[in-house]
């Protein structure tokens, strides 16, 4: 009686082996995939940090990371609960708010520095996103 405990062991344990190894193999590719989307986001925002090319362009960023657009999108959506418009938005504003906040910069040359054509421009945006002018938050 005692062999056939054994043999009954030796059976569940294989069994048991062969179902952990098919788990493994089943959820390996999403482990990647997983890996992959967070490489994706930590190289878009170390792109979005250097400050000296900042774009509110997905297309600029989505190429950099050879990938579309629309993929750059769903990744920051699927990731960030947020659109990759958003992402680069908010890191511009914040960028912005940095510079008004720190330097004694003019909102020009703030503007111009974001890669904004023109003042009243970067001065709309700034103010559909904080509420405020550059020059009404730098002055709060």
């Amino acid at each position: 009686q005692l062999l056939a405990k054994e043999k009954d062991f030796t059976v569940s344990e294989g069994l048991l082996k062969a179902l952990f190894a098919k788990i493994l193999i089943a959820t390996k590719p999403l482990t990647s995939k997983t890996r992959k989307t967070d490489d994706v986001i930590t190289v878009f925002r170390e792109l979005l940090n250097q400050t000296n090319d900042l774009q509110n362009n997905v297309a600029h960023y989505a190429e950099k990371l050879h990938t579309t657009p629309q993929n750059l999108n769903a990744i920051c959506r699927k990731t960030l609960d947020q659109s990759a418009t958003e992402v680069i938005a908010e890191h511009i504003i914040s960028e912005a708010k940095r510079q008004l906040i720190y330097t004694v910069a003019s909102v020009s040359e703030i503007a111009y520095s974001l890669n904004f054509s023109d003042t009243s421009h970067f001065v709309k945006y700034f103010k559909r996103y904080t509420g405020l002018t550059p020059q009404t938050f730098r002055n709060t």
